[in-house]
């Protein structure tokens, strides 16, 4: 991953919990405290993932953003300055991809047809409505042997996911 600016705002993170990968793509709006709001997202995402796996419970990548807002949105009010952030939650466990929250779409690459299809990324940006239940909304595809996944921020920053 490369940031955009020497403080960028890219989010970016992996994390295996209950035989599943959990991958996590966004950016904050504008520069300045955008370091500290990445880590209060990530750290909310990091507890929430293995509480729910280590409770042996199943979580839609929907609810992930839902409560991370639930989190973040009242520190997010007392910086005063409108910051947002966008995230998408992405699972792949037995070869299938469930995706929800709303950053830049997805590009997942077919090595079967040799095409490559957008996984438009539907749902609420965190920080900008105390409550986003009920907006993000789950999205599945099964994955082939050869496919590889696509994630972007900005455009600077990305990583690829082989299956």
């Amino acid at each position: 991953m490369k940031p955009a600016d020497e403080i960028g705002g890219d989010y970016f993170d992996a994390v295996e919990a209950g035989g599943k990968l959990w991958l996590f793509i966004g950016d904050v709006s504008g520069h300045g405290v955008s370091a500290g709001l990445i880590m209060m997202v990530q750290t909310a995402v990091r507890s929430l993932v293995h509480s729910f796996a280590d409770a042996k419970l199943t979580v839609a990548p929907a609810k992930l953003p839902s409560l991370v807002n639930r989190s973040v949105w009242s520190n997010l009010q007392l910086l005063g300055n409108g910051q947002y952030m966008t995230m998408s939650a992405l699972c792949i466990a037995d070869q299938r991809l469930s995706h929800a929250g709303l950053h830049q779409s997805a590009l997942l690459f077919r090595g079967s047809t040799q095409q490559v299809e957008e996984l438009e990324s539907r749902g609420a940006w965190l920080g900008i409505l105390d409550k986003i239940e009920g907006i993000n909304e789950d999205t599945s595809t099964d994955l082939g042997p050869n496919d590889s996944l696509l994630l972007y921020t900005d455009w600077t920053a990305s990583t690829r996911i082989r299956c």
